[in-house]
C-alpha cells in the first residue's frame, strides 16, 4: 500500500510504532481541520521537497504553540535505517523557533 502523503488527508497519520512512544509528550493528530490553510500550504512544499518513498507526516502542537511536522525517509546506510526530516511552523506557515520547554 503506498503512504498518504497528502497534507488534506482525513487519516491518522504517524500511526507507527514508533510514534507512538513521544505521543505522550505532545499528542499526533490529522491534519484536516487542525492545520491553517498557511500551514497546510507549507506541508505541501515539505512534502514535495522530500526523498521518494517518505512516510507520511506527524504533526505535534509544542506547549508554545508552533507546529512540528516531521516525516521519516528510509536511510542509504541500512535496512529499517530512516532519516527524520521537520520543520517547525507558525500559525501562518512561516517557519517557527522552538522555545523553552518545546523540545
Amino acid at each position: 500500500m503506498k503512504p498518504n502523503r497528502d497534507a488534506d488527508s482525513d487519516e491518522y497519520l504517524g500511526s507507527g510504532r514508533s510514534h507512538r512512544c513521544r505521543s505522550r509528550f505532545a499528542p499526533l493528530w490529522p491534519t484536516k481541520g487542525y492545520l491553517t490553510p498557511g500551514q497546510r500550504d507549507r506541508v505541501t512544499r515539505f512534502l514535495a521537497d522530500l526523498p521518494a518513498g517518505a512516510l507520511p507526516p506527524t504533526f505535534r502542537r509544542l506547549p508554545s504553540g508552533i507546529v512540528l511536522a516531521e516525516a521519516r525517509v528510509p536511510s542509504k546506510a541500512g535496512e529499517d535505517l530512516h532519516e527524520t526530516h521537520g520543520i517547525l511552523m507558525g500559525p501562518s506557515g512561516e517557519a517557527a523557533k522552538p522555545q523553552p520547554g518545546d523540545l
